[in-house]
């Protein structure tokens, strides 16, 4: 448990020789936890006394200063400042608040106490009794200060006097403020549940649902049950990731609560805000070393078990697991996170797959929304499952560092390129058991040093049980009729994009004047060009570089103009200039047209067409059947998730059409060209030597939209393997490959749609057949059971390859 630097208000410092210093500062509250000490010592000492009520009248505790002129005696009585102070007070405001003001407050906080925390009612009469031990007051500023008083009436405040407010307004939590996750916190000495809602609402917005654990210890059952009369609500307090102790033996039941809960990681960051919390942060930290240390010893232990069992299997094992004929099924771990909704959709189905396929499937993921996967209980199910095969979503071996041994086969499934993927670093950190799956494995290879032999080309997969063709019900399906329907939610303006991408080139004045130049040569292009605008994205940026004389101040900003810029925002262009056509369509023709997704409801173009977010699973399935035509517009190619999905649950689509989806055709002609002329890579021939490679390139280039006329040839490593791979996957990243249907429902333009919207929302038959042989493709060639094939495959292949080169 990693204990943050203290956060520590109130306590007694300065020597009495500071003391004039602190009122004229304006730190009434160091000033008067220091003077009354002082004035316990020396009660007769004016000159102090004066001060101490100016700063108790400076913060509104105008009784405490009445309280303390009235005491005095002697010929304390008869100086002329104190009179005048009296007078000047004696009909103000006590600045004490009435616990009968609070007492609804405490009712209903503690009766929602008690049913979340039923063990806190041992400590009721002391709750109870608050009210006639402890005075409340509320100072100018609005802090709520508490006292006592002792058996000769002195006054003391508890812990101290405290601005709280000022003091967590200027604190910062200790966890990373940019982190998606944080481990969990501890508090201690909280004033009031103050700190508790601080760190509460600084961790509930992380990533998605996360939210980490805080713990709550309290000695003093006062201190707390002051809490449940001066908060509004203690709802939080009872929320699921709180865990309170309360009372003396706080510690204990600390400890207790982890020994039943080994897996739990320990608190990581510890806050507070008095001195006593301070030290019962550094009690509860040493109390809990010792099962720290047991925790972690137990795990070096278990993970030298678990490498060597793994480091003892031969190659020739790994080869039996992986035949066909194997004699047992195999053993495969699937390792995943809640906090995606998608990838853990993606892991369930995927291992529903391997079930299907005779084969034994556990998935491991963080048990609640508020503790991640400690990499411990990685190590410990391992140990216990001996897995033949882990698969896992967008995270590579190396990011379990030691707790998933070298030496068993790993299948990482590349679904999104995220920062951690592309670099160098990952792609030297793959072993000879770590295999990828990347819609293209190419990119990976030739930019970040990815093994070219251990990348399986494939794109997104449908479970065609979630998304069963089955006919729904009509009261099912009433809901989400319509004419023509779209899922998405890229609904943020082109401009506004525009407008908040160019914020992020502000230190590159270059590539800001690139940024404007960029948007209005894209928007022409989607006006002039609108088939082939998509696809010369890459040659925009280098055809406006050239055209203005501007170039960014570093290679870093090219690449995040191409891909965090142009992309997405040609993305947003051909998805909405899309659906302009089909708005106006529906509009002249009295159609219905439904669009799903976040933020549809706030486009000032097609926000009378929101329908709000469609959620995974029955809805999705649903808004497929019911609605008449579906839309698949997508400008990086229509096989894809959503196409995917609405065709194994029945549903009819129309696709945009893409250069994208026709890449097969020049491919084919690229790869015959290539057998027949062998040509070395990256050397210029003459196109007349090769006329067929010639023509073969000249039609990538058409397909974008491209007339250009070159006299020599050159094919680069990364486009000989790039097509080579989508050959070995028959082609299947290309619509136009796998749907015979697709040159009848793909559409270019606004008149191209209008006709085949037309036709096919009158003829029945004609889309039930398109729908049902597409349908059989997706089953086929996309389902989760296909993967599963292929992947296995894939590594039997590999691993006899590497037998025959060893």
């Amino acid at each position: 448990m990693e204990q943050s630097q203290p956060t520590v208000q109130g306590a007694n410092s300065g020597a009495i020789g500071g003391l004039d210093a602190h009122p004229a500062q304006g730190d009434h509250y160091a000033f008067l936890n220091a003077a009354l000490g002082h004035l316990e010592a020396d009660p007769e000492n004016v000159a102090l006394t004066l001060q101490v009520c100016r700063s108790y009248i400076a913060l509104g505790l105008i009784g405490p200063a009445r309280d303390l002129l009235r005491s005095t005696g002697g010929t304390r009585l008869s100086d002329p400042e104190i009179h005048v102070l009296c007078e000047k007070i004696a009909r103000a405001p006590s600045g004490r608040v009435a616990w009968s003001s609070l007492q609804s407050r405490f009712t209903s906080n503690v009766a929602r106490l008690y049913e979340r925390l039923p063990e806190m009612r041992e400590h009721d009469a002391m709750f109870r009794g608050i009210p006639r031990e402890y005075e409340l007051y509320r100072t100018s500023d609005g802090n709520l200060q508490v006292a006592t008083r002792s058996v000769g009436g002195r006054r003391h405040w508890l812990p101290d006097l405290s601005d709280v407010k000022r003091v967590l307004a200027s604190a910062e939590l200790p966890h990373n403020p940019k982190a998606l996750f944080c481990g969990p916190y501890l508090i201690a000495g909280d004033r009031f549940g103050m700190l508790f809602d601080k760190v509460f609402r600084g961790t509930e917005k992380m990533f998605l649902t996360f939210s980490p654990r805080i713990y709550v210890i309290e000695a003093d059952v006062a201190a707390f049950g002051i809490t449940l009369y001066v908060t509004e609500s203690i709802e939080r307090l009872c929320h699921e990731r709180a865990i309170v102790f309360v009372g003396p033996n706080c510690i204990d039941r600390l400890v207790a609560y982890f020994k039943q809960r080994p897996g739990l990681p320990a608190p990581e960051f510890a806050v507070r805000l008095t001195p006593s919390g301070d030290a019962l942060c550094k009690q509860a930290y040493q109390a809990l070393q010792p099962q720290a240390s047991a925790l972690k010893q137990r795990d070096h232990e278990r993970r030298d078990a678990v490498h060597g069992h793994y480091s003892l299997l031969p190659r020739a094992h790994w080869e039996e697991r992986f035949r066909p004929d194997r004699k047992e099924p195999l053993r495969v771990l699937g390792l995943t996170s809640r906090f995606t909704t998608y990838l853990q959709y993606s892991m369930r189905d995927w291992g529903a797959a391997f079930r299907d396929r005779g084969h034994e499937f556990r998935v491991l993921m963080e048990e609640s929304d508020h503790d991640l996967l400690p990499r411990a209980r990685i190590t410990e199910v391992i140990d216990e499952f001996k897995p033949d095969l882990i698969v896992i979503i967008d995270h590579l071996r190396r990011e379990y560092e030691s707790a998933v041994p070298a030496n068993v086969p790993l299948v990482c499934w590349i679904q999104d390129l995220l920062p951690h993927l592309a670099t160098a670093q990952a792609g030297g950190s793959l072993g000879r058991l770590d295999f990828y799956i990347a819609r293209d494995p190419s990119i990976f290879t030739h930019q970040y040093g990815y093994p070219a032999c251990q990348g399986l080309t494939w794109t997104m997969a449908t479970d065609d049980r979630t998304y069963s063709n089955r006919p729904m019900s009509e009261d099912e399906l009433a809901p989400y009729r319509c004419d023509v329907s779209y899922v998405s939610s890229h609904s943020t303006l082109p401009k506004k994009f525009h407008e908040e991408r160019r914020r992020w080139f502000t230190n590159d004045p270059a590539a800001m004047q690139l940024v404007d130049q960029l948007f209005e040569a894209l928007r022409r292009s989607f006006t002039e060009t609108p088939g082939s605008a998509f696809a010369a994205v890459p040659y925009l940026l280098e055809r406006v570089k050239e055209q203005t004389g501007l170039a960014p101040a570093s290679t870093r900003s090219d690449r995040a103009l191409l891909h965090s810029y142009l992309y997405p925002l040609a993305e947003l262009m051909f998805r909405q200039s899309t659906l302009e056509w089909v708005a106006d369509f529906c509009d002249r023709t009295g159609r219905v047209l439904h669009l799903y997704g976040n933020g549809w409801d706030a486009h000032p173009h097609f926000g009378r067409f929101a329908r709000g977010f469609a959620h995974n699973g029955p809805e999705l399935r649903a808004i497929y059947q019911a609605s008449t035509i579906n839309l698949q517009i997508i400008g990086t190619g229509a096989v894809h998730q959503r196409l995917l999905d609405g065709l194994a649950a029945g549903g009819f689509f129309l696709i945009r059409y893409t250069p994208a989806d026709m890449i097969h055709e020049p491919a084919k002609r690229f790869l015959a060209a290539l057998r027949k002329y062998n040509p070395a890579v990256d050397v210029d021939y003459d196109a007349e030597d090769m006329p067929e490679l010639g023509e073969a390139i000249r039609g990538f280039w058409r397909l974008r939209g491209l007339d250009l006329k070159r006299h020599s040839v050159r094919v680069t490593a990364l486009e000989k393997q790039r097509y080579r791979d989508m050959e070995a996957m028959d082609f299947r990243l290309a619509a136009g490959a796998v749907f015979p249907e697709h040159r009848d429902v793909a559409f270019a333009s606004a008149d191209e749609f209008e006709r085949l919207a037309e036709r096919f929302l009158t003829d029945m038959a004609g889309r039930k057949q398109v729908a049902e042989s597409m349908r059989a493709a997706v089953v086929n060639q996309y389902s989760y059971r296909a993967l599963v094939d292929d992947v296995l495959e894939f590594i039997r292949k590999r691993l006899e390859q590497e037998a025959v080169a060893v």
